[in-house]
């Protein structure tokens, strides 16, 4: 999966992260508007005075009209709101033991039904607000002892959404995927312009390594497409050995510069139709140091001088120029080595004609742990067993 496809699946998952929290806000918020319009009653045995809603209902003075044989109360009340809400649309209903009249009343509607009062506020003050009281007030004029002796309070309640825990879990969730998501689009975005510019440069230095290869295999009539073919096989061993794409294409790359120091042999040896005298064969093998210098530098691709420097090293220690053997030898350098004999042995040369497959196959066995390191030589097998090599190239 590239970086853009992965980025992609990155803002839908937030989108989708923000639309769960989204959702789960809306439900906290439905659940306190839904508490808000429920009736809560309560009665004086039950009321909480620390925490809750009741009423106090005091005599603040009391007389005896001889006349009538009544008994006038004055009664000063207030609904006491100790709870955390504002409560709202309060009704008092008091129970009166025995006969009863309202004589006069203040700050509420007054109603009566049977033995029962029932107060309702007025516009001024029908919202207690939270931890505040409202207060009320009437003369009752009774018969014998008759006194209020129970009352029920009846309010709906302004439920305060922000005091709900899993709301601020919400919005604080809600928050911090909103600023990874602007974050991670942000750079998201400069990646994709990095990733693009990287690419542009990747496809130039390719095109560069490309050209560079030809001019490489152009000194040698016999030769000529051998680098590229190297560089692909070189990348289809670093496949099947399970290597990441990345290192499949440094590999690549480097393949396509393993022979880069031969432009420092002369062409009367590169060509020479016959057999090489002891020192032309030096000279030719003083190619992988003229290419380990050339390439030293080069830092866009890591270790690519290995591969010019080391592609003729031996397993077993015999080959050249430092003599370095086994894993002394570095990864790059054993794949290249086992691609570039491949493409030597299945290419026309100036002394010999191309081998046949089997024989091919034969010869890598029988140099697997002498020349080639023994891990890599299956994998070369496999390729040709599976027919995936030799390949064409365009020269």
């Amino acid at each position: 999966m590239d970086s853009q496809s992965k980025h992609k699946k990155r803002i839908v998952a937030y989108l989708i992260s923000l639309c769960v929290v989204a959702i789960v806000l809306l439900i906290v918020y439905l659940y306190h508007n839904s508490v808000s319009k429920n009736e809560y009653v309560i009665s004086g045995k039950d009321a909480d005075t620390d925490n809750g809603v009741y009423l106090i209902n005091e005599i603040s003075k009391s007389w005896l009209e001889r006349e009538g044989g009544l008994l006038g109360a004055e009664y000063d009340c207030m609904i006491v709101n100790r709870t955390k809400d504002d409560i709202y649309d309060w009704t008092v209903t008091m129970h009166v033991d025995g006969e009863y009249e309202i004589d006069s009343d203040w700050s509420g509607i007054y109603d009566t039904d049977g033995s029962y009062i029932l107060v309702r506020p007025m516009e001024y003050n029908e919202t207690v607000e939270k931890n505040d009281e409202q207060t009320f007030g009437f003369i009752l004029h009774t018969r014998g002892k008759a006194v209020i002796d129970s009352y029920e309070v009846s309010y709906f309640r302004n439920s305060d959404v922000r005091r709900d825990p899993l709301f601020w879990i919400a919005v604080c969730l809600l928050g911090i995927i909103m600023i990874l998501g602007v974050t991670d689009i942000y750079y998201g975005q400069r990646y994709m312009i990095l990733q693009k510019a990287h690419e542009e440069n990747n496809t130039i230095l390719e095109q560069s390594f490309t050209t560079f290869a030809k001019i490489i295999d152009a000194k040698d009539s016999y030769t000529k497409g051998h680098s590229m073919r190297v560089a692909i096989y070189s990348r289809l061993l670093a496949e099947e050995m399970g290597l990441s794409k990345e290192e499949q294409h440094r590999i690549y790359m480097i393949g396509m510069m393993h022979d880069i120091g031969k432009i420092g042999v002369t062409d009367a040896i590169l060509n020479k139709p016959g057999k090489l005298d002891n020192f032309e064969r030096e000279v030719i093998q003083t190619h992988v140091e003229v290419g380990g210098d050339i390439l030293k530098d080069l830092s866009a691709i890591p270790d690519i001088a290995d591969g010019a420097r080391y592609h003729h090293e031996r397993w077993d220690g015999a080959g050249y120029s430092e003599h370095l053997s086994g894993e002394e030898i570095p990864l790059i350098a054993r794949i290249i080595c086992v691609a570039d004999s491949f493409d030597a042995m299945s290419s026309e040369r100036c002394y010999r004609k191309s081998l046949s497959m089997p024989l091919i196959r034969e010869e890598l066995e029988a140099c697997s742990g002498k020349q080639f390191d023994p891990g890599i030589v299956p994998y070369m097998i496999k390729l040709i067993d599976e027919e995936k090599v030799p390949v064409a190239v365009d020269i």
